[in-house]
């Protein structure tokens, strides 16, 4: 049930006085434990040790990579709110809501929460990893979610879940190095184990074998979007999920190729190709491209649709997958600013749909402008982010953190209503009276997405397998930042120079007082080293 306890205690105080009390709750399972232990933790001594050591804890955790900018809020975000909602989402599962009384541990949503903690605890996120690992099963799909009491799996087959597995241990291992883990076994939930490399590949070929016969991954239950589900013979293809795989290949390759499986990297690049091609040729719909199909072929997000014409998620992923290059890519996203920005971000599609239709699921039935129908999701707007500094334009990469952000939002806390400190899953959309009312709060992925992109797209500093990639995309008028990043046992002090005020470009970089070629700071012995980045036309 939804049982509370509430303590009071009432005080009197002087002007100038001050008083400390103490809560102390507790849970024992015998009784007769309560009296020896209440002894020990009512005392001041006890209560004030842990308080400390709850600080050491926040401090060691937030400290590993900090950073400082021109603007305040930015900073405060990514030093502090983001790194503890993806912690504390990370600890929760995300799935155990009073939102969602699903009583589970949501697979992809975890595979994205420890996204966020990587930089900062990869040993915790080496943990989350194996355990998620073995919820995968031997096909190469996963459970979609899971009850962490019992065990119990829900498999569902979302077409998203196999890839955020693959892009949980790519980031992993582009974080971390450590290509020899892909050595170890690791069981599947249904039956056998195999190694992770197996287990990483499966869930990759997983999703290329349940594809159209011109190749485009199937959505089948649902992706991303759990409530586009329409459609009784799951034959409608994702175009998201094309894109995520997309990403994922052009990830993998490196790997691969520096483990010698330079034959399976050039057969994933061929598929790239296709994929590319396909999606250029077949869902380019002249100033956008296509979300999704339906069972019978028939396209969504088209400007042919009288609702639901142009969805975010169709315009970033191409970008961030580089499906979509040059002029394509800066015509869809402009389409995204023009159709689907709003002064909270943007919208998930529009317009709203408003008549119920099987073929498109769930989301046809909710009120304009509520859950999915047409609401400013968090999530996709950190992809946003991403995609714009991918183009080079961090004016608008920037403007779209700003416009989402909680402290942005929370100085409207009357229409805003959510914690100004966490991204709620969604706010309410402008065909909705609640225009702007924040929802779900903490159900959503979004911190982790947003600290990434802030931290590896805007200020551009990200891994890769041979050292730390280091390609800001900023607002122009920023003079610099600076940031620590602690990386593979070393801590990089980094200070960025934009003199000639740009948004990309670098012309050249110092560590330890010498130049390097390029802009990959190699892998360094621990230490501490400075990194001097100048920006400008190289």
């Amino acid at each position: 049930e939804d049982a509370i306890a509430s303590l009071t205690k009432m005080l009197e105080l002087s002007p100038g006085e001050e008083k400390k009390f103490h809560f102390v709750v507790g849970i024992e399972e015998k009784i007769e434990d309560i009296q020896a232990k209440t002894k020990e933790v009512t005392k001041r001594s006890f209560v004030e040790e842990k308080f400390k050591e709850v600080n050491k804890f926040w401090e060691n955790y937030v400290e590993k990579l900090t950073i400082k900018t021109p603007d305040s809020e930015f900073n405060l975000s990514v030093n502090i709110w983001n790194k503890y909602q993806a912690y504390i989402a990370s600890q929760m599962g995300e799935m155990i809501s009073f939102y969602i009384g699903a009583g589970s541990w949501g697979f992809r949503d975890e595979a994205q929460h420890i996204f966020g903690v990587l930089p900062l605890d990869h040993e915790f996120v080496k943990e989350k990893m194996l355990e998620l690992l073995e919820h995968q099963l031997e096909e190469g799909n996963s459970v979609h979610a899971w009850n962490r009491l019992t065990n119990e799996g829900f498999i569902t087959n979302h077409s998203d879940d196999p890839q955020w597995l693959v892009l949980m241990v790519l980031n992993y291992l582009k974080e971390t190095g450590d290509l020899k883990i892909l050595k170890k076994r690791v069981k599947y939930f249904d039956k056998g184990s195999a190694t992770i490399l197996e287990h990483l590949l499966k869930a990759l070929d997983h999703t290329l074998y349940h594809v159209s016969p011109n190749g485009v991954p199937l959505r089948r239950t649902a992706d991303w979007n759990d409530a586009l589900a329409g459609g009784h013979f799951q034959k409608g293809e994702s175009l998201m999920v094309a894109n995520q795989t997309a990403w994922n290949i052009l990830e993998i390759v490196p790997i691969l190729t520096a483990i010698g499986k330079k034959t399976t990297a050039a057969e994933y690049l061929n598929i790239y190709d296709h994929l590319k091609k396909t999606i250029n040729e077949q869902f380019w719909d002249g100033d956008w491209y296509i979300r999704a199909t339906d069972d019978d072929g028939r396209k969504i997000g088209t400007k042919q649709n009288h609702e639901g014409k142009i969805h975010i998620n169709g315009q970033t992923w191409p970008v961030m997958s580089h499906v979509a290059t040059g002029e394509r890519a800066l015509k869809a996203m402009d389409s995204l600013w023009e159709h689907l920005m709003t002064k909270y971000g943007a919208l998930t599609f529009t317009p709203s749909y408003t008549k119920k239709n099987s073929y498109l699921g769930v989301i046809s039935q909710f009120a304009p402008g509520t859950k999915e129908n047409a609401t400013i999701f968090s999530h996709p707007n950190a992809w946003v982010m991403v995609a714009e500094a991918i183009l080079g334009r961090g004016d608008k990469a920037f403007e779209a953190w700003r416009r989402s952000s909680f402290l942005t939002r929370g100085k409207e806390p009357d229409i805003f209503r959510t914690e100004p400190y966490v991204y709620p899953e969604y706010s309410y959309g402008p065909e909705s009276p609640h225009f702007g009312l924040g929802s779900y709060s903490w159900m959503t992925g979004s911190a982790a997405w947003f600290f990434r992109a802030c931290t590896d797209y805007i200020l551009g500093v990200r891994p890769t397998l041979e050292g730390l990639v280091i390609d800001p995309c900023i607002p122009k008028l920023w003079p610099g930042f600076e940031m620590v990043r602690n990386f593979r046992g070393a801590t990089f002090k980094i200070k960025v120079r934009n003199p000639d005020k740009i948004y990309k470009g670098v012309k050249k970089i110092k560590v330890a007082g010498k130049e390097i070629n390029g802009n990959i700071v190699p892998i360094q012995k621990p230490g501490e080293y400075e990194v001097e980045v100048l920006m400008g036309k190289g």
